[in-house]
């Protein structure tokens, strides 16, 4: 036993300094209060503002290629790209990973790149097999066209006929073109 009483604390009972209320507080809530329904109003107008904004950048991520992987319909596809070569004759490589438990058949993997930087043989590429957990390599070949111009942005894209969405992108900044002295 001790000889504390029961209840809250003697501390509690001692009031504090509080400052009186200046005159810049009261002219600012009576501001508050005569202008509540406008700042209300410009407030809610803000947060629709930044929600739309939110939602455009993101459509921007997913359209400009920045999200790697996907996980439309079930399907989880990770791909990744890296260039190989010192050019002006590269071979992009790229690995695709179903992480999924089913098997993704049909797909297809388109590669774009500015006009006139390069030129790949073939910038389609079916797959017609995808099984989950096992990695499977892709490779485009890919000609510099202009070795001396500054290195561009290769976009690959994953796609089937069933999404109008692209399962997985990746975006591959090229090395600049490496030229031999004869």
């Amino acid at each position: 036993g001790g000889s504390e009483k029961p209840g809250p604390p003697a501390e509690q009972d001692v009031p504090l300094p509080v400052p009186k209320k200046t005159t810049l507080y009261v002219d600012q809530s009576q501001r508050e209060k005569k202008f509540a329904r406008e700042m209300h109003r410009a407030f809610q107008n803000d947060l629709c503002r930044l929600r739309l904004e939110t939602a455009q950048a993101y459509v921007k991520l997913i359209s400009d290629g920045h999200m790697g992987d996907s996980s439309i319909s079930g399907t989880s596809i990770r791909l990744n790209a890296l260039v190989q070569g010192l050019g002006p004759f590269f071979k992009l490589r790229v690995e695709l990973l179903n992480g999924g438990n089913r098997t993704i058949s049909d797909l297809q993997l388109a590669a774009s790149h500015p006009p006139g930087a390069y030129h790949l043989s073939c910038p389609q590429l079916g797959v017609p097999l995808l099984l989950p957990g096992i990695v499977r390599y892709v490779y485009f070949d890919v000609e510099c066209l202009e070795p001396n111009a500054p290195p561009e942005s290769i976009r690959v894209v994953v796609f089937n006929s069933t999404s109008p969405l692209p399962l997985a992108t990746a975006t591959v900044k090229m090395p600049q073109s490496e030229l031999l002295d004869e």
